[in-house]
């Protein structure tokens, strides 16, 4: 696993075939051992989804189709990472790291999102994309 930062990039494996590459997304002994739920978003070209925050969950979130440059922050530090067919991977944001993403292709983006606790909406934390100031 690549530690970048603010986030984690963790590779997977494609495996090649003659007709079409498959991406083993996990294995139940690793990736799937601390997995409470999954979650699949869209989010159209050019939309932003952003500022949220988790404080007790960690995010590994993987782009299925198109490209989104998602962005953490936390103290005045921001970190970008672009994600898209050719970085397939999961994306580990762990508690109390605030993290917003835009689709940057031309096409819808897909957006799985593997978290390590039963969602409670009293757990996450929102604010406005204008209060915190990035230049997407």
């Amino acid at each position: 696993m690549d530690k970048i930062n603010l986030v984690q990039f963790q590779k997977i494996k494609v495996l090649n075939n003659r007709k079409v590459n498959l991406y083993k997304i996990f294995n139940k002994k690793k990736e799937l051992k601390n997995i409470e739920e999954i979650y699949c978003s869209k989010i159209k070209p050019s939309q932003i989804k952003a500022w949220r925050l988790h404080t007790k969950i960690t995010n590994k979130l993987i782009v299925l189709q198109g490209e989104v440059a998602l962005v953490a922050y936390k103290k005045n530090k921001f970190h970008k990472i672009l994600l898209n067919k050719k970085k397939i991977g999961f994306c580990i944001i762990k508690p109390n790291i605030w993290y917003g993403f835009k689709c940057v292709g031309k096409e819808e983006a897909v957006i799985l999102n593997f978290i390590n606790k039963k969602y409670k909406e009293n757990e996450i934390e929102r604010i406005d994309k204008r209060k915190i100031r990035y230049k997407w």
